[in-house]
């Protein structure tokens, strides 16, 4: 019998097969033809040999020869090219830095390492696609100056991880023009610095983990066996394999539908070190060893591309962290759902487009284009920080950026430790609803006791947000032992860590159990139904019998929050809470109005309890907790009583829509004192010792002398003096009852203005001179005014309830008229007697101090409709009655409620304009009305320390440039709606905002202040103000100044302003 001998053979497997006859053979072949593909699997699972040729260098990432195809598909994609080009002039900028240093923050140098990352990088990618000398010389200075170092900081791996990273990048990519001494320093480096300390076990216990830490390190580390394959080839292979087993670790987590238990921030880190990973393997051997057969891993991606919503960052808190590869908050465009340690701000992802190529899904990159573009346009240096943005264009040369489509799926779940939904009603509409919930445990690496929490947005708005993480350095540098998982940790008395912080609820003042988990059931998604539920009891155990949170967006309009509660022997407290940058109203016991940037939002609470809304400061009870400025708790508290089930529903509505009717009861308006106890507080902290007003007083000689060159003194002398010497034109009944009998507004009006115009001169002479010649007129004239039957106007005082003494009124007369005195006795102090000041004062309170306290202290006897009225009306009264009560009143909690009412109700002023910041009222009306609304940001700002800003919404700019947008040509505009013909947008206002607000018009760096004639307005203008202290970025505003479009289109009003496409002097 013939013996037919046939040998297959791989690396490490030999199979000899002997064969009696043909016949059999044919079987033998067809066994061997079935168990090929098995063994060949097998194969590509197992490790690599010290054998294995490697490519010559560069062989990481951008092999030998590849710069022409990059190149090529740059030159083709202009998304590429402009993103090559910042890129290139990063690097220019870069040139003159000196090197950087071993500087340890803390137990880290991971900035360090990080830096090296960007600038080795981006150095070496300008030098390979350039061959221009500069970026090699620098990239080799900064190579030696890390080799150089004296240790990269074992005892913190990461540290390690990323330098080898950065240094091994930079030796291959330009090993070919290295001289020898340079590859022999750097190799050493290399070595002893990275590979070796690796070996140790004081220094790499992440082998065994399965978070982040491993994927970097792993990563890193290979970085450097790469580099110096073949100078060690047996010890590189070996570190090779051993991070080849190892990752797998961390790549286990990916199996919930590829959710990343650690967040945002920390999926970026990880899972680009792990890409990098992959990609290093591939791009020498091909094949990634099994890798990418993770369940779950090729899917996180889509996790990751739901992460990010749709509100702008521009939150007084977006909090950023330094581990993160993470930009700083005012350069980004998103935010994203920022559960555990994980600040809110979004970036471009270069590593998402491994990933759309990987699994050829274009759309994942649909988000990322949008970023790219938006940062492009701001010429955002954010965008340059990220130290591995020359990937995304290696990553990218692949792609078809023509084949990117909108994503499809609005909703998506996964399970593990950090179990979570997230959902929204679009992806492309900037008004979408969107909202992430938090299941999982807080017993997991970088976890809160966010347990139930949750983040919502609508209207571009992020109504609750997350804290995230605080400064880890920050927390360590004091004592805090912050890697302490267990459940008395000091991690969880850290302010914005346990649940007292989060969106979710508290339970008898307890924190929750970070050994409970709450897995996402009851998935629902249909299109007008999108929903989820959890079951926290595990959480709460030690406290009720059984806890559950339902979570949804319902018919894409509204989101509601269920919460159903079972108790057992003991009673249960329950605080439901959530954490926002809005303005809070509380309109009754289940109702709560959240106001920012012009939009709103109403929080409607209905349950089978009795239950109370709320607000809670964030101030920190610790001195190690971050500040948390510029946010608040609103809720509601409740009691569920022992051995029962309750219910509480609490629905999230946007816009304008109208709050639903409540089952239990029909709402009951309660007091906006009484609602807002906690916030006047706050206020009451922020005020000065004493009222105070514009400007300063006479005893300021200083500041007065510089008032007399700033304006026409001479003229407001000779007016003063007028008046002097003449008598005070007579108090009027008939004038005054024209309007109520003949419907003629001119006669009452004129009675009163020439009597209430004669105390501005005599003030501003007296304080100018300071000779004391006009106080008696001034005491006289005061004595007079404060005794006029009414302070409103006559067409005002509809039913005469004023005039006849029935009931104060304040309007919009009436509210300036109150601010004048106030400054009057500010700035006379002294020199009025004390009798004539305490009238003065008297006549404010009865006139319109008390009646506004009562509308806000009681709301029985009197409701001003200006308090939420989007007209003039609103700006105007508040800023008269708010300035005169923070100018006269002495106890601050007092002045502190008419600030705050004032802070709350201004935001319908802004909601009086379109989005696009049209004023409907005309041009002459957005002079008075927005006018005043300056003077009440001003005030505010002054009086609480810059604390209250009303120019906080971005929607200021739009409003402020609505006089530049609406005018035609030279000066001239519509007198649409009520505006007289002729009328011009006021200097002062251009003036003052162009200071504030940055608009860019060099037209308006400066303003005559000599034709400025004495009023509350012209004191806001001449003393220190905010406008005089910020710059109105003339420089670059001369570049755009004149370039109005040819075309202005207010969508929101219908208004279309056209001009002529060559005008010869537009400002």
């Amino acid at each position: 019998m013939e013996s037919v001998p046939y040998v297959l053979r791989d690396r490490y497997t030999f199979f000899l097969f002997s064969y009696p006859n043909r016949e059999k053979m044919k079987q033998y072949i067809l066994l061997i033809a079935l168990l090929l593909p098995v063994v060949l699997h097998a194969q590509s699972l197992s490790g690599i040999s010290s054998h294995e040729v490697v490519p010559e260098h560069p062989r990481l990432l951008l092999t030998k020869g590849e710069e022409t195809l990059l190149k090529d598909k740059i030159s083709s994609e202009p998304l590429l090219q402009t993103l090559h080009n910042e890129i290139i002039q990063e690097c220019d900028r870069m040139l003159p830095l000196p090197v950087l240093t071993r500087n340890q923050k803390g137990r880290r140098i991971l900035h360090t390492s990080r830096e090296a990352i960007r600038r080795i990088l981006y150095l070496s990618y300008a030098f390979r696609l350039t061959q221009e000398d500069t970026y090699f010389l620098r990239a080799e200075k900064e190579l030696l100056a890390m080799a150089g170092l004296s240790d990269w900081n074992p005892s913190h791996f990461l540290d390690v991880a990323e330098m080898t990273s950065a240094v091994s990048i930079g030796y291959d990519w330009l090993y070919p023009r290295l001289s020898e001494k340079s590859r022999k320093q750097i190799a050493a480096a290399i070595r002893e610095k990275g590979l070796k300390p690796s070996l140790e076990k004081q220094y790499n216990g992440w082998l065994g983990g399965n978070n982040n830490w491993n994927q970097v390190c792993n990563g890193g580390i290979t970085f450097g066996a790469l580099a110096l394959y073949e100078l060690q080839p047996e010890e590189s292979a070996a570190l090779i394999n051993r991070a080849l087993e190892s990752i797998r670790k961390p790549m286990t987590v990916y199996v919930n539908n590829g959710a990343y238990p650690e967040g945002y921030g920390y999926w970026i880190y990880g899972t680009t070190y792990n890409v990098l990973f992959i990609d290093l393997l591939e791009t020498i051997w091909k094949k990634d060893f099994g890798l990418c057969e993770a369940p779950g891993f090729l899917n996180t991606a889509s996790f990751m591309q739901h992460m990010e919503g749709t509100a702008k960052a521009v939150n007084k808190l977006a909090v950023t962290k330094s581990l993160e590869r993470v930009a700083e908050s005012k350069h980004v465009s998103l935010q994203c759902f920022n559960f555990a340690d994980n600040g809110s701000s979004t970036v471009v992802n270069p590593v998402m487009y491994w990933f759309a190529g990987k699994t050829n899904t274009p759309s994942l990159i649909w988000r990322e284009q949008d970023k790219l573009k938006t940062l492009e346009v701001r010429k955002d240096p954010s965008l340059t920080k990220d130290r591995y943005l020359p990937m995304l264009l290696i990553w990218g040369k692949d792609l078809s950026f023509k084949d990117v489509t909108t994503p499809v799926e609005r909703m998506y779940t996964g399970q593990g430790k950090s179990a979570l939904a997230i959902m929204r009603t679009s992806w492309e509409s900037d008004n979408a609803i969107y909202l992430g919930v938090k299941g999982g445990t807080p017993k997991e690496s970088h976890g809160h006791m966010d347990i139930g929490s949750f983040v919502m947005e609508s209207d571009g708005i992020r109504w609750a947000m997350d804290f995230g993480a605080q400064d880890y350095h920050s927390l360590e540098s004091k004592g805090i032992d912050l890697w302490n998982m267990t459940q008395e940790s000091p991690r969880w008395d850290v302010f914005r860590y346990n649940n007292m912080a989060h969106n979710t609820l508290t339970v008898n003042g307890k924190k929750q159990i970070i050994a409970g988990h709450a897995p996402v059931k009851n998935i629902t998604e249909k299109d007008r139904l999108m929903s989820v539920s959890m079951d926290l009891t595990s959480l709460y155990q030690t406290e009720v019998s059984s806890l559950k949170r339902g979570a949804g967006i319902i018919n894409n309009e509204y989101v509601l929050i269920r919460d159903e509660i079972r108790t057992n022997d003991k009673a249960a407290s329950i605080r439901w809470n959530l954490l926002t940058a809005a303005t809070p109203q509380i309109i009754d016991d289940h109702t709560i109005v959240l106001v920012m940037d012009g939009k709103k939002l109403t929080i409607q609470a209905e349950g089978t309890v009795a239950i109370k809304s709320r607000t809670w400061s964030t101030e920190s009870p610790h001195e190690y907790d971050a500040s948390n400025k510029g946010t608040i708790f609103v809720g509601f508290e409740f009691e569920v009583p022992a051995n029962t089930r309750q219910c509480v529903d609490v629905c999230l509505i946007p816009g304008e829509k109208k709050p639903f009717a409540l089952a239990a009861q029909v709402p009951k308006s309660v007091p906006f004192e009484e609602n807002n106890r906690q916030r006047i507080n706050e206020i009451a902290g922020y005020l000065e010792e004493e009222p105070a007003g514009f400007g300063v007083s006479y005893h300021n000689r200083a500041e007065w002398e510089k008032i007399k060159d700033k304006i026409d003194y001479p003229s407001v002398l000779k007016k003063a003096e007028e008046v002097l010497n003449t008598e005070m034109p007579a108090w009027d009944d008939e004038l005054y009852l024209e309007f109520s009998k003949n419907g003629v507004r001119p006669p009452g009006e004129k009675m009163l203005n020439a009597r209430k115009s004669r105390l501005a001169p005599l003030v501003w002479a007296e304080c100018m001179e300071n000779k004391g010649r006009f106080v008696p007129k001034i005491e006289s004239t005061l004595k007079d005014l404060i005794s006029h039957r009414s302070w409103i106007l006559p067409a005002h005082d509809t039913y005469l309830n004023v005039f006849y003494g029935k009931k104060h009124e304040v309007d919009l007369a009436a509210a300036a008229f109150v601010h004048e005195l106030a400054e009057t006795l500010y700035f006379l102090d002294d020199k009025i007697s004390e009798p004539v000041r305490q009238a003065v004062i008297d006549s404010m309170y009865v006139r319109a101090f008390n009646p506004v306290k009562d509308a806000l202290q009681t709301g029985k006897g009197y409701t001003f409709n200006w308090f939420n009225n989007t007209n003039n009306w609103n700006a105007v009264c508040l800023a008269g009655v708010t300035s005169a009560a923070v100018g006269v009143i002495k106890d601050r909690k007092e002045r502190a409620l008419f600030v705050a009412a004032a802070e709350y109700y201004s935001q319908n002023s802004v909601l009086g304009y379109t989005d696009d910041g049209y004023c409907t009222e005309g041009l002459g009306y957005f002079n008075y009305g927005f006018q005043h609304y300056i003077i009440l940001r001003e005030q505010l700002y002054q009086r609480t320390k810059g604390t209250i800003d009303l120019f906080k919404s971005e929607k200021m700019k739009k409003i402020a440039m609505y006089g530049i947008n609406f005018e035609i040509i030279n000066g001239a505009y519509p007198a649409f709606a009520d505006c007289r013909i002729g009328t011009t947008v006021s200097p002062l206002i251009l003036w003052y905002c162009n200071h504030n607000l940055g608009l860019g018009l060099s037209a308006y760096d400066q303003i005559n202040t000599r034709e400025l004639r004495p009023s509350v307005f012209t004191a806001m203008l001449l003393f220190p103000n905010t406008a005089l202290q910020t710059s109105s970025h003339a420089e670059s505003a001369a570049k755009t100044a004149g370039k109005q479009p040819i075309r202005m289109f207010f969508d929101k009003a219908g208004v279309l302003i056209c001009r002529p496409e060559n005008p010869t002097n537009l400002r």
